[in-house]
């Protein structure tokens, strides 16, 4: 696994590698050249004399002045650095005598043991600056380790990876055809599918590594000089890989067969857009794959069209029965939401066809193995009011996940966890970075349906929720009643004027104020993060996204730290925004396997 070490300019291998450029003169050759110093780091065992070499260098010759060390393929090498080290440790050890243990750069924390068959340590640590020296090395060090992620395309980075990944998916795509389309699908819904796992955790690990490197250059020299130790930690593995996924969404559209009532996931085409059956996607239960058969097999003796997509030539398309959402819970129990679009069709016709699903579905879902709670139809018109309809019209309006004693109530919108399993080591993480106690009071911005308000709750003294969705927010009330936790009060609407009015209640009770921040994939709202920095009393943020990459996720790190400015040489520094907070540990979660996709979970302390 490879790790990134700043304060001293250089590259730096968990294997023990380092990198660094050596200009060497040719006498055979007018041409300046370098050459790539790599040092294997050994350990001298305690009963070895002081002059015992403790390390094994190998030069590599760069003919090309502009090539960049890191560009050179040193992974080659490794397996004969390793044989080195070994004979150099047999030489210098005694048989008899335990050798001493590699002294790590500093305490690795305590393996939670939550994580399964994983040591938690840290991945890269920026140490506190020293003088202006060491301020001019991180600046210097952070400009050249990030220049060659954008711009060199030898260097297999995770943004590299996935830029190759998605340019072979678009070639693969014009050429869709019958024999290959279950393979196309598979990669592009799961691109790192034949990659080995722990390959897929390296690069996600360097990403978040770069996020952080990134989000360090552009708050300037100053904030180098003063700001804390980081820890970024390496991407928390997902401990299942395929069939994870509790909630899948099933288009409607023309198969590449032809066949206009094919139920599965689009892809682009010579034809254009095609509809291909979820077969074989390895994040897919089977129970959701049978889901998706039984309404392909519905809506294809049923009289009426399918919906087809609207395009630059046919804005207002004909056709009624539109996706499907499915949403399971750990005993493979589900609930279902049918989308339909009314058209000019009358409301007698209309309720036929919902007695016509709810028949069709009850006598056949039992052919297909499937346990079907509850079904949604969602009435979905193509007008300029884009309203949604949802009508439960058989069945339970939930299913039940019990998870760590708690039960929650899902249905098919529900925000919640898709693979439940890596969420459990996402939770443990955002506990252990809040360090709950029994006086704390919480605030979390985007609770969604409450999977974080409800499994902490009892660690704290009050725990307020906020979310955009009023499904959500029903959800999660009902799940509080439903386990008898009292002290959640949730609340739905607009971020900015709810955490106003609680941050007025909650800043005057005693003990700490924490706050999780959900910035999802967009980021938070600016006025959001101004709000939080004016509370003087708020010490900790957690900050949650799967998309450490957006530029406004990136501006949400940049204003939560920034310093206030002096306005003028003769008046006092102004501080507007309150005071800044500086990051302390980011990690990674893997919640989607064999996906470009990784949640990432950063710590801001005051």
């Amino acid at each position: 696994m490879a790790s990134l070490i700043t304060g001293k300019g250089h590259l730096v291998l968990t294997s023990g590698l380092k990198f660094w450029p050596a200009p060497i003169t040719s006498s055979s050759s007018s041409s300046s050249s370098h050459s790539l110093i790599i040092v294997r780091h050994l350990r001298r065992p305690r009963h070895a004399p002081s002059t015992a070499s403790t390390a094994s260098t190998a030069h590599l010759k760069v003919t090309d002045p502009d090539q960049l060390p890191w560009q050179v393929n040193a992974w080659d090498m490794k397996a004969q650095l390793e044989k080195e080290a070994q004979q150099l440790e047999t030489a210098t050890a005694r048989p008899s005598a335990p050798t001493a243990p590699i002294a790590p750069l500093s305490t690795p924390p305590t393996p939670p043991v939550y994580v399964k068959s994983m040591r938690i340590e840290p991945y890269i640590q920026v140490q506190p600056g020293q003088g202006q020296a060491m301020k001019a090395a991180k600046e210097q060090a952070c400009q050249e380790l990030l220049v060659p992620f954008s711009q060199k395309a030898q260097v297999q980075t995770y943004r590299n990876v996935c830029h190759a990944l998605q340019a072979q998916n678009r070639a693969q795509t014009t050429e869709l055809t019958l024999a290959n389309q279950r393979a196309v699908l598979k990669s592009n819904l799961s691109p790192f599918h034949d990659w080995p796992y722990d390959e897929e955790l390296r690069l996600k690990s360097q990403f978040t590594a770069e996020m952080v490197l990134r989000y360090l250059r552009g708050l300037g020299p100053a904030y180098l000089d003063r700001q804390q130790t980081q820890h970024i930690y390496e991407t928390v593995p997902s401990p299942i890989l395929t069939a994870y996924r509790n909630r899948n969404e099933f288009m409607v559209h023309v198969g590449v067969d032809g066949a206009e009532k094919t139920v599965g996931c689009l892809l682009k085409s010579t034809q254009g857009l095609r509809c291909v059956p979820p077969d074989g996607v390895i994040s897919l239960k089977e129970s959701h794959r049978r889901v998706a058969h039984l309404y392909q097999a519905f809506i294809r003796q049923a009289p009426l069209k399918a919906y087809a997509l609207p395009n630059a030539d046919n804005p207002n398309p004909a056709g009624h029965w539109r996706e499907m959402m499915v949403r399971s819970n750990s005993e493979n129990q589900l609930v279902v939401a049918v989308g339909f679009n009314p058209q000019d069709l009358s409301s007698e016709t209309v309720q036929e066809q919902k007695q016509q699903l709810i028949d069709y579905f009850s006598a056949r879902a039992g052919d297909f193995e499937l346990d079907i709670q509850g079904i949604y139809f969602q009435i979905k018109r193509t007008d300029s009011s884009f309203e949604v309809i949802s009508e439960l019209i058989h069945g339970e309006p939930h299913v039940v996940e019990e998870l760590n004693g708690v039960k929650f109530l899902i249905r098919p919108t529900s925000k919640f966890p898709i693979n439940l399993p890596a969420s459990l080591n996402h939770l443990h993480l955002v506990r252990d970075m809040l360090v709950p106690s029994a006086d704390m009071t919480v605030i979390e911005v985007g609770c969604g349906s409450g999977f974080c308000s409800l499994n902490l709750a009892s660690q704290v003294k009050f725990w307020y929720g906020i979310d955009a969705s009023s499904d959500c927010i029903e959800d999660a009330e009902e799940s509080a009643d439903l386990n008898g936790i009292k002290n959640c009060s949730f609340e739905s609407g607009k971020a900015l004027g709810l955490l106003r009015d609680i941050l007025e209640e909650a800043q005057y009770q005693s003990g700490p104020l924490a706050v999780i921040l959900d910035g999802e994939r967009r980021g938070a709202d600016g006025k959001v993060i101004e709000v939080l920095r004016k509370c003087e009393k708020i010490r900790n943020i957690i900050y949650l996204t799967s998309n450490g990459s957006d530029p406004n996720t990136r501006m949400n790190f940049h204003h939560l730290s920034k310093k206030a400015r002096k306005k003028s040489k003769s008046k006092l520094k102004t501080n507007p925004w309150g005071g800044h907070f500086h990051l302390k540990n980011a990690i990674g979660v893997d919640t989607l396997p064999r996906t470009v996709c990784c949640d990432h979970i950063l710590k801001f302390l005051r």
